[in-house]
């Protein structure tokens, strides 16, 4: 998920997301554990410019290429208590 996205391209990303597994076998080490970290943050970081239909700093949606007329944007975040779903 670059600089400039759009839905149709993150939505691939969450199809890739899903199909990826570890490159070790299961076993519970640095490498393994390394993996899950970043798949996770990976997960996040789409989860999040999904859900943001609007362009804001760093955050260009093509899709959504102006501003929100709502004012101010609200900053977003994932909590611990809300699990990253791709349904």
């Amino acid at each position: 998920v670059g600089i400039v996205r759009d839905e149709k391209e993150m939505e691939a990303v969450v199809v890739k997301l899903k199909d990826l597994t570890s490159p070790t076998s299961n076993r519970i080490n640095r490498q393994e554990l390394e993996f899950q970290n970043i798949h996770l943050v990976a997960k996040l970081i789409v989860k999040s410019a999904l859900a943001r239909k609007e362009s804001v700093g760093t955050h260009y949606r093509s899709d959504f290429p102006s501003k929100s007329k709502k004012g101010k944007p609200k900053h977003s975040f994932v909590s611990k208590g809300s699990p990253v779903r791709f349904s």
